[in-house]
């Protein structure tokens, strides 16, 4: 009997052992479970934009070595103020061959319009005199050049433009020498039109060499802010290569890019609000001004587990509606989330 009550006792307290295992084991599986759910469900990330302004590229139509800086990366500059010098000496020198062709065809033409047989003879030698050496400087130039281009320190747009001034002072120096030859003839009695068309021409080359002379200095086309200076004095630079970027600060606007499935209530003239962490969580209002699929290089979601159908995503571009003191480009927004889906 007493055995009896022993084993019954026994297994009473096996079969609590069992409950209470099995409760604990159950419990763990539902944390678990839950833990799961809370850390590893998916969750809609932040939409953090960063403010950008337009930016306006400074080139030169002239090649040369950037001579001096006058401004420096971060400063305020106004519409006109000259901000680096380009030093380019074949343009020099190819004024100086313009303003001498240009002396000796109006002496011609002063004496072909009134000088005698021998002074329109000296005129013509004179001009002769003045192209050679004229040739002689594009001739000195072109080795020059020729020289830097073999050791690959000029382009070669540079050496072919040191060569066509070679062959331009060679044509010009075969002209005058030609009308030499018909001045001694006595042929040049009768050709002050064409002389005095010759002056025109020199006066037109010199306009055109002046414009070249003033494009080596670059000047501001707006009011901005310098943000990057890309060559260092003594480099060179050649035509249309980008010296300088400055910002326009007028036209700020903050880009960030959204999926597909979160664009409905996005379009433009939607009114988004954020906060700017930089600015110490400082909130600003957006007017949505654009927006534009980012191709196919950019970021897919896909809707399903089996990804048959992909989220393109679309670049937003906003705008914002009140001024923002201390705003800086680069600088992050975050967008309230409560306008997206």
């Amino acid at each position: 009997m007493v055995q009896t009550e022993e084993k019954s006792s026994l297994s009473k307290e096996l079969r609590h052992k069992m409950v209470v295992t099995i409760v604990t084991t159950l419990i763990v599986i539902a944390l678990v479970a839950l833990a799961g759910f809370v850390f590893f469900s998916p969750r809609e990330s932040e939409v953090i934009g960063h403010v950008e302004v337009d930016e306006i590229r400074i080139s030169g139509k002239v090649p040369g070595r950037i001579s001096e800086y006058l401004v420096e990366e971060g400063q305020m500059v106004h519409k006109g103020d000259t901000l680096v010098r380009i030093y380019s000496p074949e343009v020099y020198a190819k004024r100086e061959q313009a303003e001498a062709m240009r002396a000796s065809a109006l002496a011609l033409n002063r004496s072909l319009s009134g000088g005698s047989p021998a002074e329109m003879q000296e005129a013509a030698h004179q001009m002769w005199q003045s192209a050679k050496v004229t040739l002689d400087v594009a001739q000195s130039s072109f080795r020059r050049v020729e020289n830097l281009y073999k050791e690959g320190v000029v382009s070669a747009q540079k050496y072919d433009q040191a060569r066509a001034l070679v062959k331009s002072a060679e044509a010009a120096e075969a002209a005058a020498k030609n009308r030499y030859e018909l001045s001694r003839k006595g042929v040049l009695s009768d050709r002050t039109g064409a002389t005095r068309g010759l002056v025109d021409n020199m006066d037109a080359m010199l306009k055109e060499v002046d414009l070249y002379v003033q494009e080596g200095a670059l000047t501001s086309p707006l009011d901005g802010r310098v943000t990057d200076i890309v060559p260092h004095v003594g480099e060179l630079v050649g035509t249309g290569s980008p010296v300088m970027n400055v910002a326009d600060p007028t036209s700020c606007y903050v880009v960030f890019a959204l999926s597909e499935d979160r664009l409905p209530g996005i379009h433009r003239g939607t009114t988004l609000r954020g906060t700017i962490p930089a600015l110490g969580g400082k909130e600003c209002t957006l007017r949505v001004i654009h927006l534009k699929d980012m191709g196919i290089y950019s970021v897919r979601k896909a809707k399903k587990p089996t990804g048959q159908i992909d989220f393109r995503t679309f670049e937003v571009k906003a705008e914002l509606i009140d001024e923002i003191e201390d705003l800086e480009p680069g600088m992050s927004v975050v967008i309230d989330r409560s306008h997206l889906q």
